[in-house]
């Protein structure tokens, strides 16, 4: 698989339920079987050299059937969350370990947007 643009995302700051995102590979499901890691980084920069813009991470995890391409990004805990300020601008890339234990970025180039929950219930 190569490096491909990620789809535009949203996180409502505060919530606990995660991202999920469907890889693919030539228009088929990608397959993570033997892949040990996966994490979603979002920066205020689009190239950063270091992770000191780094703002927030999403720690994925690969669904049962790891043929499906499903990860499922959880954002953190949910006071870290309740920390987050909303903001537009931002950018992202997913990096996974593989099976060769190699690191592999798999999307870049997405913006990324924190926004405020209006519910408070």
């Amino acid at each position: 698989m190569t490096i491909s643009a990620g789809p535009d995302l949203c996180y409502a700051r505060g919530d606990t339920g995660p991202i999920t995102i469907r890889f693919k590979d030539d228009g088929s499901n990608f397959d993570f079987t033997g892949w040990t890691s996966i994490v979603l980084t979002v920066d205020s920069l689009e190239n950063p050299t270091d992770a000191l813009t780094n703002i927030v991470e999403f720690t994925g995890t690969f669904d049962a059937d790891r043929e499906s391409g499903l990860v499922a990004f959880r954002p953190p805990d949910q006071p870290t969350s309740d920390t987050l300020t909303p903001a537009s601008g931002l950018f992202y890339d997913v990096q996974a370990i593989d099976s060769a234990a190699e690191k592999v970025t798999l999307l870049k180039g997405g913006s990324f947007e924190i926004v405020q929950d209006i519910t408070k219930a």
